[in-house]
C-alpha cells in the first residue's frame, strides 16, 4: 500500500465555505494514483470539511442560515468567550459537522461527487490558512 502525504493551504477571508475541490482534483491528476481512498482533514478546532450540492447557490445559503441560528454569536449563551464572539459558537459547529473525509477513487475520479464540491467551512471571522 502506498501514502502520499500532501497539503493544500486556503486563504480565506472570514467565515464562509471555501471550495478547494479543483485543487484536488488537480493534485491526483499528478499523481500516479488510478484507484484507491483519498483521505483528506483538517488541523483546525473551528472549521470542517464537507461535501455538498453545488448546483444551487441557495443550499449553501440554508445551511449557513441553519448553522447560525444554532449555535448564535451571542456571548451571553457561552462561558467561553476570551477569543471573541464568532470563537464558541464556530467551536460547536465544527463538532457537529466533520474534520474529515474519506473519498473513493475509480479510474483517477471521485466516486459519487456529480454536481457536489468538497469545502472548507471556516466558522471564524478571522482569517484562516488550512
Amino acid at each position: 500500500m502506498q501514502q502520499i502525504f500532501y497539503e493544500i493551504k486556503i486563504k480565506t477571508k472570514g467565515q464562509g465555505l471555501y471550495d478547494f475541490t479543483d485543487q484536488t482534483l488537480n493534485w491526483l491528476k499528478k499523481q500516479k494514483i488510478n484507484n484507491g481512498i483519498l483521505n483528506i482533514n483538517i488541523l483546525h478546532t473551528s472549521a470542517s470539511l464537507v461535501i455538498q450540492e453545488n448546483a444551487d447557490p441557495d443550499v449553501l445559503h440554508d445551511l449557513k442560515n441553519f448553522f447560525d441560528k444554532l449555535a448564535p454569536m451571542d456571548n451571553k449563551l457561552y462561558k467561553h468567550t476570551t477569543e471573541g464572539k464568532d470563537d464558541m459558537p464556530a467551536h460547536i459547529k465544527s463538532a457537529l459537522t466533520n474534520n474529515q473525509l474519506t473519498l473513493s477513487l475509480k479510474n483517477k475520479q471521485f466516486r459519487a461527487i456529480y454536481q457536489n464540491f468538497i469545502s472548507s467551512l471556516n466558522w471564524r471571522l478571522i482569517n484562516l490558512c488550512l
